[in-house]
């Protein structure tokens, strides 16, 4: 039990720890810039050591894009409680530092953290941590080997959009019958429905998310998800996130007892995804550590997709000729199914009803019509916050220019990135629908195959895809929605296609009303250091309206 004195000098000290952090911010000198001799430019506050700590503590992640855009210039360098930090916003050096992603390296971070995010046991947590990035035999890339297989494009991840779609189509028809017509908080409805439908398609028939419950409790350990690197601590400094940990796992752990007692064929009860967890974890880690990586392995499925689908909607439906073209490309994957059916009244009179169902095609919605994949990646561009830490694990120098020092940190704004006109061109500040047409899934991402995950430092990150629309030699590693390299996202295309399809259900069956706000008027959370892709500043209420020629439809996809 906790002892509330203890609760209150903390709370006590934290409080004063703030006011002073403001009151010292209010009066923080200029910065100034230096320029050391094979060093990357050194950004530099009169206030030593936490000076940029302060900013950081202040405007989270924002801070980094902030400098990125006041001293413009491909990498900077600030001085941090003795050690150092690099900002990183020229594409040419994202590449080098791709080629590079056992030196300078994402898997290091993550490994790091992730014993003390998901609470592991310090046996476990020495057994997911040893050997990143050094032996290709590691619990680590043994792992990401085997997502990256089972996620690429093809008849595994085409099944799980499709089981997210039928979810979806079940969730909408639930919605119709029990809350259309009333004030919706959209952020609340499209989590629940984007947890649902993406998790059903993951973890199949036994998925814990089912329980609203434990849905609610994997929000509340997102939200507080990077307080909980506090470790020890964590459970005073963050209690919700503390309690959401805890009721996942506990509700993962049967999910993995049965999954061990399985008997029938794996793939008609869970996902290709999960296949390759399981394959990596079974015979490694115990019941519950497995449930515990699998609760931080729900940050990967959903903390990212949620705010994509959410600002997808928005910017759709926000503009009205948009909307109309979205539904334009929508419609032509669906068929319209007129049926008559014989109704008898229990007095031997028959009567006739017309049954109207529409059945969507996801293999035509995705290949052949959509327009709504580029949006979704567009709308990414705009509104991702992530900023990509890397360690850095031993001296380097970057096109023989930059030197890296051993134990510093780097760190990719996406926002420079992604709104540095220099890469994307003019107009980079607003929404462009065609901006990632081309030929193929993604113009300009691709996986890294399983050679390069061994490889370490020998690994190349994804070129351009040749497509329709020239595409800027450097988009390919300027696009940072779902990272690059060795390390790109292997859900990235589950994740843009369920969105998609989601979106297309939605936009063919209502309309949607805001209730107070204009859909122009919503604002982004810039710091928001739990998500990728910021929440919206408060409640954004609106309204669901079947659309005309909607009312009795019944839907299916196939």
């Amino acid at each position: 039990m906790i002892d509330i004195w203890q609760v209150t000098v903390v709370s006590l000290v934290l409080v004063a720890l703030w006011a002073c952090i403001l009151l010292l911010y209010k009066f923080l000198p200029a910065l100034t810039v230096k320029f050391p001799s094979r060093e990357p430019p050194q950004i530099s506050s009169t206030v030593p050591y936490i000076g940029h700590l302060i900013g950081i503590f202040i405007h989270k992640n924002h801070y980094y894009t902030q400098l990125s855009k006041l001293f413009q210039f491909p990498i900077l360098k600030l001085p941090i409680l003795g050690g150092q930090l690099y900002i990183i916003k020229s594409p040419k050096l994202i590449a080098a530092i791709e080629r590079k992603p056992n030196t300078i390296s994402f898997w290091h971070v993550e490994a790091s953290a992730i014993g003390r995010v998901a609470g592991l046991r310090p046996e476990a947590t020495e057994t997911v941590s040893k050997g990143v990035g050094d032996n290709p035999d590691s619990f680590w890339l043994k792992g990401l080997r085997a997502i990256h297989h089972a996620m690429a494009p093809g008849e595994g991840i085409n099944g799980m959009v499709l089981e997210a779609a039928r979810t979806s189509v079940e969730t909408l028809r639930r919605f119709d019958t029990e809350s259309r017509g009333q004030r919706i908080n959209l952020w609340d409805w499209v989590s629940h429905e984007i947890t649902l439908s993406h998790t059903n398609a993951v973890y199949g028939q036994r998925n814990p998310y089912k329980d609203r419950q434990v849905e609610a409790a994997f929000w509340d350990f997102s939200q507080g998800s990077y307080k909980l690197l506090l470790g020890t601590y964590s459970n005073l400094l963050a209690p919700a996130a503390h309690r959401g940990r805890e009721k996942v796992v506990e509700a993962f752990k049967p999910y993995f007892l049965d999954f061990n007692r399985e008997t029938t064929a794996p793939t008609t009860t869970t996902s290709p995804l999960m296949q390759a967890r399981m394959s990596n974890m079974a015979n490694t880690l115990e019941i519950e550590d497995m449930a515990r990586m699998e609760c931080v392995n729900g940050l990967a499925i959903l903390a990212n997709t949620v705010p994509s689908a959410f600002w997808t909607l928005v910017q759709v439906y926000g503009h009205r000729d948009l909307l109309e073209r979205v539904r334009e490309g929508a419609a032509a994957a669906a068929a319209v199914v007129v049926t008559d059916e014989n109704l008898h009244d229990g007095r031997g009179m028959e009567a006739k009803k017309k049954t109207k169902k529409m059945i969507i095609d996801i293999n035509i919605l995705l290949k052949n019509s959509s327009i709504i994949q580029p949006i979704v990646q567009e709308v990414i561009r705009l509104r991702t916050t992530g900023i990509g830490p890397r360690f850095v694990r031993e001296d380097i120098l970057l096109q023989d220019r930059y030197l890296l020092k051993k134990g510093s940190m780097v760190v990719i704004p996406n926002r420079a990135v992604h709104f540095d006109p220099e890469v994307w061109g003019q107009g980079v500040d607003g929404f462009d629908e065609r901006r990632f047409w081309a030929k193929g899934s993604f113009s300009g991402s691709s996986s890294p195959s399983s050679s390069s995950l061994m490889r370490g430092d020998k690994g190349k990150g994804g070129g351009a895809g040749s497509g329709e629309r020239k595409v800027m030699p450097t988009t390919a590693t300027a696009y940072r929605g779902f990272g690059g390299g060795a390390t790109i996202c292997p859900g990235k295309h589950f994740a843009v296609d369920g969105i998609a399809v989601f979106v297309a259900l939605v936009v063919l069956r209502y309309d949607i009303f805001p209730v107070r706000l204009g859909w122009g008027d919503l604002k982004q959370e810039m710091k928001d250091m739990a998500l990728q892709l910021g929440s919206p500043e408060g409640k954004f209420e609106v309204e669901f309206r079947l659309r005309e020629g909607m009312e009795g439809v019944e839907w299916g996809v196939r």
